[in-house]
């Protein structure tokens, strides 16, 4: 039979059964659900904090802080690095360890290292959620140079505090000046619409992509 069944009684769930229903509720995107926070750990190592992320709408725990240590970079040299969280199919878990993920550093001499994105749902085998980019020397990381490349997921519920001016003083879009939403929406139709934050004249692109809203159109 050429049919495989998922949500029925006596039927399997396979993990990129539960992969691709996550994507399409997160638009595709690999963002951090809670907490994970990014931060310089001296001159040589970085942290990620607790928290839950989805990659490739594989949902992913830290349950205690990560420190990741930073290659060293020979005298005279300056290395363009990124830490990522990689997954590799190609690695067999067992019941008691996850061995499928893990994060790492990919370094490059003239450029920020590209990624490898390939659709762990479709048959691809690796895929690299970027957290971290950076530059450094013999000396360790460079001053300045230490920046947040995550994708937080933004709800409709925080742009409803942000436009009423209810979020919490700690919140990014606090000081929400416009807002500006694309996108065709027909009637009757549930579509995708990009929702743009500007805390001044430009849009806000670092860390967050804004957010993206199903709207269904009623006349």
């Amino acid at each position: 039979m050429s049919i495989r069944a998922v949500t029925f009684d006596k039927q399997k769930v396979r993990s990129q059964d539960d992969g691709i229903s996550h994507s399409l509720a997160l638009v595709n995107i690999s963002c951090v659900i809670s907490g994970c926070e990014v931060s310089q750990d001296g001159a040589s190592a970085v942290t990620i904090s607790t928290g839950v992320f989805f990659v490739c709408g594989r949902l992913v725990h830290i349950t205690s802080p990560e420190s990741i240590g930073i290659p060293s970079v020979p005298a005279g040299q300056t290395q363009f690095m990124r830490v990522v969280f990689e997954v590799n199919l190609n690695q067999s878990n067992t019941e008691i360890d996850f061995m499928q993920g893990s994060f790492k550093v990919l370094t490059d001499a003239s450029a920020y290292p590209a990624l490898t994105q390939d659709d762990i749902n479709a048959g691809g085998t690796l895929h690299q959620m970027a957290f971290i980019k950076l530059r450094a020397d013999s000396v360790g990381i460079i001053a300045g140079s230490f920046a947040d490349e995550r994708t937080l997921y933004y709800s409709v519920s925080n742009l409803k505090q942000d436009v009423e001016g209810k979020a919490a003083s700690n919140h990014t879009h606090t000081a929400l000046a416009a807002l500006q939403i694309s996108g065709d929406v027909a009637p009757d139709a549930l579509q995708v619409v990009n929702v743009y934050i500007y805390s001044g004249t430009t849009p806000s692109t670092t860390g967050k992509p804004n957010g993206t809203l199903f709207v269904k159109y009623v006349p």
